[in-house]
């Protein structure tokens, strides 16, 4: 009973951190991501809170690539991956999210590379 608690407990912050990620970019008047490492930076933040565990997962790597237009919004243009659980979950964080971003970031391929390791 503890342990479906917990899942439970879990969950539900992963959902409100995921949402307050998201919601993020959408504040009116939001600072605009600058240079690439702080963009680089959102995107790998808007990907906390994927639990190893349940996915039975030790180890993953995921190289992103998406494309952020003048308006803010986020395109994937790829997720390679070794593992198609982990390329789902990563993709499915990103849609939708809104970035505020410097006019010379806009419109660009931008690649990221994230590790996920179970603690």
């Amino acid at each position: 009973m503890t342990t479906t608690r917990t899942r439970i407990l879990v969950l539900a912050i992963s959902l409100l951190s995921a949402g307050f990620a998201g919601a993020k970019g959408n504040e009116p008047g939001a600072r605009a991501m600058n240079t690439v490492k702080d963009l680089k930076s959102d995107v790998v933040a808007s990907l906390e809170g994927l639990e190893m565990q349940r996915l039975n997962v030790d180890d993953a790597s995921v190289s992103l690539s998406f494309i952020v237009n003048k308006d803010g919004d986020l395109a994937i243009v790829s997720v390679d991956g070794e593992n198609c659980l982990v390329n789902t979950y990563a993709a499915q964080m990103l849609r939708n999210k809104k970035i505020s971003v410097a006019e010379h970031l806009a419109d660009k391929v931008h690649t990221v590379k994230v590790r996920f390791v179970r603690i």
